[in-house]
């Protein structure tokens, strides 16, 4: 008896709870109609209102990119700038290609325009507090089921306190993939490409925090209050307590020694 060709199925649709983060950075007809009101037909980094030889129009702009889980459908987040990004000198051009430079003027505008607006009238802000307090709750997680373990701990509230910066980087540490421990080896690695003759091995605290936004994909300068560095030897460093949560800024030594971790 012959056997009946298979039926081809049709794949199941899945409905996602949460859109992707690519998504998500899609500036919304909204967004885009509230942000070009707001700028009166102004560069709003420069103030430019008239094409140039460089700027010929205004773009709108994500002051947080896609890449790094910026939002779209959030005023605060997009920016309308001079015009096209690929070329040089315009201000879209500028935070898009020289953001360590101008990493302080966007963090500004953000703040400043995050005053501008109610939250809670935009669609996008109930679910990125969740996702927050979803980052919060893994890290806490992770700090309460290895107390012992002084790095675990600094390096917790240091995560901890830029999610209260930088809203939009919860996204990041929510990876399954990523935690605080791995973290360390990422640290670790880094602290032995700066071996000293005697052993000794050293992150200052901008480097140690540079290496765990790295590892978790998250662009940008940590804000730290960079404390003096004093070598330590391999055997006798005990690891650092953990320093009181701060809004602003976080101040330990990362001396680091391979014994350590």
């Amino acid at each position: 008896m012959a056997l009946s060709p298979p039926i081809p199925q049709p794949k199941p649709k899945h409905n996602r709870g949460k859109p992707k983060a690519k998504d998500r950075g899609e500036i919304t007809p909204e967004v885009a109609a509230e942000v070009k009101r707001r700028s009166g037909g102004c560069c709003e980094m420069c103030g430019l209102d008239r094409p140039t030889d460089r700027a010929w129009h205004l773009e709108l702009a994500h002051l947080v990119g896609k890449g790094q889980c910026g939002r779209g459908d959030q005023p605060w987040n997009v920016a309308h700038l001079c015009s096209p990004s690929t070329n040089t000198g315009t201000c879209h051009n500028l935070i898009d290609h020289n953001r360590k430079t101008y990493r302080e003027w966007v963090e500004q505008k953000i703040a400043e325009l995050r005053e501008l607006y109610n939250p809670a009238d935009w669609p996008g802000y109930e679910e990125e507090e969740s996702m927050q307090a979803e980052a919060i709750a893994k890290l806490k997680a992770e700090m309460e089921a290895d107390t012992q373990n002084s790095y675990v701990q600094v390096i917790g509230e240091f995560l901890i306190g830029h999610i209260g910066q930088h809203p939009e980087v919860a996204e990041k540490i929510l990876d399954n993939k990523k935690s605080i421990g791995k973290s360390l080896s990422a640290m670790e690695a880094a602290a032995k490409k700066k071996k000293q003759p005697n052993g000794t091995a050293m992150l200052t605290p901008a480097e140690g925090y540079g290496v765990v936004l790295n590892y978790f994909g998250i662009k940008g300068v940590p804000n730290v209050v960079v404390a003096p560095v004093v070598p330590v030897e391999p055997v006798t460093s005990p690891p650092p307590s953990a320093p009181a949560a701060s809004e602003s800024s976080t101040a330990v030594d990362f001396d680091v020694s391979f014994d350590d971790f």
